[in-house]
């Protein structure tokens, strides 16, 4: 269709929920695709279209200076994607604009048969885009918490991966445990753990943004900022600690940065051993506390047997012998190791 109408671009939008996003975007020989940069738009590009739309008009561009008037923000979007000319028509369904099917840089001559051909694939173009939404809206099911709106462990566990394989620079990970929950709904119900969990997550993007915030368990939430440094990163910390101080809730906190991103593994490692030590602490001194796993935090460190063998090889150990005796003649037969 693209090169039929002689256009530099033929692109579909998808149009709900204040957001605006390429769904698709042909491109001639030699265009630049800028379908990726498009993908999250505030609706306010087109805002001013939508009466037009509205009405099942096309919006007809013949120079782009002209959008300067309706959209200063959709004529910088424009002019970065190189438009000189514009054909752009809605697309509905049961009346209500759902987004729009549009080409860039034809011929004047070819404007009104182009129109004519988009009218013709409303239809089809309808059923790509209400598709469309519906694969992005499950994606999100499986990257988001429904609770928290962070995203979750799914998400987590592929943007460490992203991580790893990426450019390699700072790094810095925030492990954070929410305290007492289990009290929080024994005293309030469900509904107050709820909202103590909804609104520490509110706290966590204030202070670092939702794009690298995680919901990875019941009470645990994990931040990743990648490509920063160790003073931004603190600084971050620190005005977070600050925040939370002011909330009735008490939360366990481990961080750790390094410079080295591709080593995420090794640092999520050490942020949440810092962590569980800082929630060890609160737990210890908070004997009010329900918990009482932490009585026995010591000896479940030594449940593993590379945990024990390294133990010994470091003579961590004091090793007393118990003789054994003979319960029929009562002579030493033995001893064992305490």
């Amino acid at each position: 269709m693209g090169k039929y109408f002689e256009a530099d671009k033929v692109f579909v939008f998808s149009y709900d929920e204040n957001k605006l996003s390429n769904v698709f975007e042909w491109n001639n020989n030699g265009v630049n695709p800028r379908a990726e940069e498009l993908k999250s738009l505030d609706s306010n590009v087109v805002d001013k279209w939508l009466p037009t739309y509205d009405s099942n008009e096309n919006v007809i561009l013949n120079n782009v200076e002209d959008l300067k008037e309706i959209s200063v923000e959709a004529y910088h979007q424009a002019v970065k994607s190189g438009v000189q000319r514009l054909v752009a028509s809605p697309i509905a369904d049961n009346g209500k604009i759902i987004g729009f099917i549009g080409a860039s840089n034809l011929p004047e001559e070819k404007f009104s048969q182009i129109v004519t051909f988009f009218d013709a694939l409303d239809y089809f173009v309808a059923s790509m885009i209400i598709r469309e939404k519906s694969s992005r809206k499950l994606r999100e099911l499986s990257y988001v918490d429904s609770l928290t709106g962070l995203y979750n462990r799914n998400k987590f566990t592929e943007d460490t991966e992203r991580i790893m394989r990426g450019r390699n620079c700072g790094l810095g990970v925030l492990y954070m445990d929410l305290n007492g929950l289990k009290e929080i709904n024994d005293k309030s119900g469900h509904c107050g753990g709820d909202c103590a969990l909804k609104d520490i997550a509110s706290v966590i993007v204030e202070s670092f943004g939702k794009a690298c915030s995680y919901r990875v368990g019941g009470d645990e939430f994990v931040v990743l900022c990648y490509d920063t440094n160790d003073k931004e990163f603190t600084a971050k910390v620190t005005a977070f600690r600050n925040l939370i101080s002011e909330m009735k809730y008490k939360v366990s906190i481990g961080f750790h940065y390094s410079k080295d991103s591709s080593a995420i593994d090794e640092v999520i490692k050490i942020a949440d051993e810092k962590m569980y030590q800082d929630k060890k602490y609160y737990y210890r001194n908070n004997g009010q506390s329900a918990r009482y796993r932490f009585y026995n935090d010591t000896f479940v460190s030594f449940s593993t047997q590379e945990k024990l063998k390294k133990l010994i090889q470091e003579e961590r150990f004091v090793i007393w012998f118990q003789p054994r005796f003979s319960a029929i003649d009562g002579e030493f037969c033995g001893s064992e190791a305490l």
